[in-house]
């Protein structure tokens, strides 16, 4: 039987303070080297969706292929070309030389933001592949770009298990602990029960309704064997007891050291 996989982070999980802080910083940097207008900037910080890509039917997607993927429009190059030299990409005001000039140069400004984003969050080979709109293989994180005022917004996703892979490594690392204690010491005041064994004797069910007080029942061990001892029931070595009197009544004494 398969198990449904089940991502060890809750559905609410966000990113520490600092770490949205450094992702809006490498977002700032790659917007301050590329665009002469309005700078880029995160939008919120990641959020999780149930159905990633299914509502954003006019997004071309670029899929790293280790989980994290960016979305824009399918005018979208040209548009980041526009925006980084600041022109106007209104219709009817462009070629069709003009526009594959700009988007050129938006490729160009999506790779290297493609770039940032691998090493932020330690891609180790990307494969960067376009492909169009759709249903999205399960839940993911999100995260949107905005540029110049909402006129060009980015799409970054990534899968669960690259959002807790980033989230883990950025995490602080634990405080360290101290040497553990001696286990026998740590062991040493837990209460027991010790038992012995000191022989048994088979009798039907006539037999036993038969017994009288003085009845003698031979057992099948005798004093000079060795008795098994048990710690809470369960078989643990063997001895030799011998029955003395106590204050409180009998007792068993140890007269030869158990041996497993």
């Amino acid at each position: 039987m398969t198990l449904a996989w089940t991502p060890w982070l809750p559905e609410n999980a966000i990113l520490p303070a600092a770490v949205q802080r450094m992702l809006a910083d490498q977002i700032g940097n790659w917007s301050g080297d590329w665009f002469a207008g309005a700078p880029a900037y995160a939008v919120g910080q990641f959020s999780r969706v149930t159905a990633p890509r299914s509502e954003l039917r006019k997004t071309i997607w670029h899929d790293s292929g280790e989980g994290v993927a960016i979305g824009l429009p399918a005018t979208g190059a040209a548009a980041l070309g526009a925006l980084v030299i600041d022109v106007s990409m209104a219709p009817g005001n462009r070629s069709a030389e003009d526009i594959e000039l700009l988007g050129s140069l938006g490729k160009d400004c999506l790779d290297d933001l493609k770039h940032r984003l691998g090493q932020l969050f330690a891609l180790s080979k990307p494969d960067w592949r376009q492909s169009e709109a759709g249903q999205g293989a399960g839940p993911a994180q999100r995260l949107e770009i905005s540029l110049a005022a909402r006129a060009l917004t980015i799409q970054v996703e990534l899968t669960e298990s690259r959002f807790a892979r980033f989230l883990r490594t950025m995490l602080p690392a634990s405080a360290p602990t101290g040497p553990l204690a001696d286990g026998a010491d740590a062991l040493a005041g837990i209460a027991v029960s010790l038992s012995a064994l000191l022989g048994r004797c088979s009798l039907n069910l006539a037999e036993l309704s038969g017994l009288a007080v003085e009845d003698v029942l031979v057992l099948d061990s005798g004093t000079a064997d060795s008795l098994p001892l048990a710690v809470d029931g369960a078989l643990l070595a063997r001895g030799r007891c011998a029955v003395v009197e106590a204050e409180a009544g009998l007792a068993l004494k140890i007269i030869q050291a158990p041996t497993r």
